[in-house]
């Protein structure tokens, strides 16, 4: 049996503009008290260890993304040291 398929004869989004990104040179880092303040709200969400990923986040410099992915064996806690690949 043939599988039939549905293709798209026009372009559902022609016609429309979209914003263009702003590029800026600026990039802007939380200070100490930011982070901490942002770290101290994060736990009053109650959720396991949000304000200590927060903190993480904040002083490795991570993505969240990049942060998730770490495993056990990332991580050396007597070298103080986190690979990140």
């Amino acid at each position: 049996m043939a599988t039939k398929h549905l293709w798209l004869t026009i372009d559902p989004l022609s016609g429309i503009k979209l914003p263009r990104k702003q590029i800026t040179d600026e990039t802007v880092y939380l200070t100490y008290v930011e982070a901490e303040d942002l770290a101290e709200e994060a736990d009053k969400i109650d959720l396991p260890m949000s304000d200590t990923l927060v903190r993480f986040l904040a002083y490795v410099s991570l993505w969240i993304c990049e942060a998730t992915a770490l495993k056990d064996s990332d991580l050396d806690f007597k070298k103080r040291r986190v690979s990140v690949l």
